[in-house]
């Protein structure tokens, strides 16, 4: 794989593996701050009431407030009392036997104290959560490493297939059209072009997914191009009623690129539609409209992701080679489906229509 930039599904795959790891030891961290955080307390609060301790022997401060209150068995336990407005802890006074020494330090002081103790907390939690947040992005990185090799590894594939597969089509071709010349028409050779041609269309969609195909823009036919492409489809699918109501309409753009994608987009409403079904192709203003009556489909959010399919067949890249090119050519497109009743495809053609 070529190039230093990545890939949007590579840009999907390290975001999800950046927050895994993020997350699992951000998380981790964060149980041993509330730990830390709660422990510092604590040692606040043992650290004050020394301090309250201390003050009932050698009272110079002011820090705290002094008051006796009557003597019962909460009043004797050795720890810090919080409430709203102040911290206390309550001491026994050798001289006065029924009364206890209840020494008070403000709660504005002792959030005061806290306070520093949960700035400090925060700096160290910020520094390692930024620290934690590299090394998750490190490790994301590196697990795409492997993806980016099997990406690599199979686009050098589907390269060597397409040159292998080069030579016998071009034999397939010639002895075709001989074929052709030697017995004019016939249905059953007709039917073998058909085929040829859609290996052939294959073969283009691959060249598109790897980017190896570049044109210059040309002008042409729109009406001329889908009559064309519908005849080639008709007898690849006898069952299906196709239907151009395109009238003539020249666009100039790429015209293989124009191409790939009505023959996707058309394929796929003649291959999910059924038996007796229709595919028609018309205008509605500036938009290209490409209506079948097929079994539609379930999820259009997600039908031009690549590797997305609703059924066991295809690879998912018919129309994600489709919105691609699209993008290329500055057309926009958008796609409406009901299960069970059909699916409608928009190609705005503002952009490329010749005026």
């Amino acid at each position: 794989m070529k190039g230093t930039f990545l890939k949007n599904y590579e840009v999907e795959s390290l975001a999800k593996s950046f927050t895994l790891f993020f997350v699992l030891m951000a998380s981790i961290y964060l149980l041993f701050v509330w730990q830390n955080y709660m422990a510092k307390q604590q040692q606040l609060d043992a650290h004050i009431f020394q301090e309250m301790r201390i003050f009932t022997f050698n009272p110079v401060t002011k820090a705290f407030g002094v008051a006796f209150v009557p003597k019962d068995a909460n009043r004797t336990l050795p720890i810090l009392h919080h409430s709203p407005k102040e911290v206390y802890g309550y001491f026994q006074v050798p001289t006065v036997g029924d009364m206890v020494m209840k020494v008070s330090l403000d709660a504005a002081k002792y959030s005061k104290r806290l306070k520093r103790i949960r700035l400090e907390v925060l700096e160290w939690t910020v520094l390692f959560l930024i620290a934690i947040a590299g090394i998750s992005l490190l490790l994301a990185y590196y697990t795409l490493g492997p993806i980016r090799q099997a990406l690599r590894l199979n686009k050098e594939f589907m390269k060597d297939i397409l040159h292998d597969v080069n030579t016998p089509m071009a034999s397939i071709i010639v002895n075709l059209k001989l074929l052709q010349k030697k017995y004019g028409t016939d249905n059953a050779i007709d039917r073998i072009g058909s085929n040829v041609e859609t290996i052939a269309m294959l073969r283009e969609n691959l060249h598109t997914y790897l980017g190896e195909r570049e044109e210059k823009e040309s002008i042409f036919d729109l009406g001329l191009l889908l009559d064309e492409r519908l005849a080639h489809f008709r007898i690849l699918f006898p069952q299906i009623t196709f239907s151009n109501q395109v009238q003539a309409l020249s666009l100039k753009t790429r015209k293989r690129a124009m191409v790939r994608i009505i023959d996707n987009l058309i394929g796929n409403a003649a291959r999910y539609n059924r038996r007796g079904g229709s595919v028609t192709a018309c205008m509605e203003g500036d938009v290209l409209l490409i209506e079948d009556t097929g079994r539609g489909i379930r999820d259009t959010s997600r039908v031009f992701q690549r590797h997305y399919k609703e059924g066991e067949r295809g690879m998912g890249l018919g129309l994600h080679i489709v919105q691609n090119l699209c993008r290329k050519l500055g057309i926009a497109i958008a796609m409406e489906s009901e299960v069970g009743v059909g699916t409608r495809v928009k190609l705005a053609l503002t952009k490329v229509i010749q005026k």
